[in-house]
């Protein structure tokens, strides 16, 4: 088999992957395998220790300032391209699994050496994102043999925006590899109230509508102690927004994005609510991984996948409506054993993403395709 990622950094889409890698590598050692990546990253050294060839594609970055240097690494970026994809085509492949729809012109130049290689491609996107990504991506649906979505929305977002056959999709649900332990308890009745988000932050993640309900229960209800923490990478253009954000809305000691942590789960089990402001997010693992730890979780209707989920502690509130997602939180301020008790059922619905047991459920499409 030959796998294709869009990149190794330890965000959603390549940890999945990376996840399935680790199950294969544990579980069915008489199967073969090598992977492609387009963009080295923190998972990549990892990802080497399995029993694969490793194809690394990184292209060297440009810089606007050194024109001649700009031209030698893109004719280097070239030549390392040709060569590894011919060493790529002397290969032969039973089956290509590409993660995420960003690796499908690169499928599409692999199908002129394997035209009879079925393709399953692994979506962890929702139109917006497609659309932003992939011009025209319905023409490349002849290439594709099977499609795995992660929520329903990202099923029906196929058929319905990008007119995939029904029966070329499977929903297989994410799952995280730090999916362990128990429930967190005992700190329901601590403060600072602390509402948490994390991940990478971009504006379709919504920090913008992160601080807009930190503003919102600042100003209405001013007595709360509540703090709202983000754990995770910040763009240096994003910084200079929030920042600003922050001081014109008096949030400074209310509102912290933390940046990159190496041990996100640590900052995540102070959080006594987890809220996902995102306007487009298939099925992340920040939810599984709050979820698995016993916290309540907020959600925007019809941004991500998460609402399906049939939990007590999953909350789903009008899409982009910051006022019911802050008077959500606020019920759970006056109203602390709501935590424990829903955070606890949250736990234990959570528990089905366990890489044991949804890694067998991508093998078996993997099986029935190739």
């Amino acid at each position: 088999m030959l796998f294709i990622s869009n990149e190794d950094s330890a965000t959603g889409a390549p940890v999945v992957l990376a996840t399935l890698l680790q199950w294969l590598d544990e579980e069915k050692k008489n199967i073969s395998f090598d992977y492609v990546t387009l963009s080295h990253g923190t998972l990549s050294d990892t990802i080497k220790k399995r029993r694969l060839n490793f194809f690394d594609l990184t292209k060297r970055k440009e810089s606007s300032r050194f024109y001649l240097r700009n031209l030698f690494n893109r004719i280097e970026n070239r030549l390392r391209f040709f060569l590894l994809l011919s060493k790529i085509k002397r290969q032969s492949y039973d089956l290509i699994y590409g993660n995420t729809v960003i690796v499908l012109p690169l499928i599409k130049k692999l199908k002129h050496r394997f035209p009879d290689t079925p393709v399953i491609l692994h979506v962890h996107e929702m139109a917006g994102v497609i659309q932003n990504f992939v011009t025209h991506f319905s023409h490349y649906d002849q290439l594709v043999s099977h499609y795995i979505a992660p929520s329903l929305l990202v099923r029906d977002d196929l058929l319905l925006k990008f007119q995939i056959s029904e029966s070329k999709v499977t929903v297989i649900h994410e799952t995280s590899p730090r999916l362990s332990g128990v429930p967190v308890t005992g700190n329901e009745q601590q403060l600072p109230f602390l509402v948490g988000a994390a991940g990478h932050v971009t504006f379709r993640k919504g920090f913008d509508l992160f601080i807009a309900v930190a503003n919102y229960i600042s100003t209405y209800y001013a007595d709360f102690k509540i703090e709202f923490v983000w754990v995770g990478t910040v763009p240096q253009t994003e910084r200079r927004f929030i920042d600003e954000e922050i001081r014109k809305s008096g949030l400074n000691g209310i509102v912290n994005f933390t940046g990159f942590r190496s041990e996100p789960l640590a900052e995540m089990q102070k959080f006594h609510l987890f809220l996902l402001p995102s306007r487009e997010d298939p099925f992340p693992l920040v939810c599984l991984e709050a979820g698995h730890l016993g916290i309540p979780i907020i959600c925007f209707k019809d941004a991500t996948g998460i609402q399906e989920i049939k939990a007590k502690g999953v909350h789903v509130v009008p899409y982009g409506d910051v006022r019911a997602m802050s008077e959500c939180i606020v019920q759970y301020y006056n109203s602390r054993e709501a935590i424990v008790r829903n955070g606890l059922d949250n736990h234990n619905v959570f528990k089905q993403f366990h890489y044991k047991t949804i890694c067998p459920q991508l093998y078996e499409v993997i099986e029935k395709s190739g």
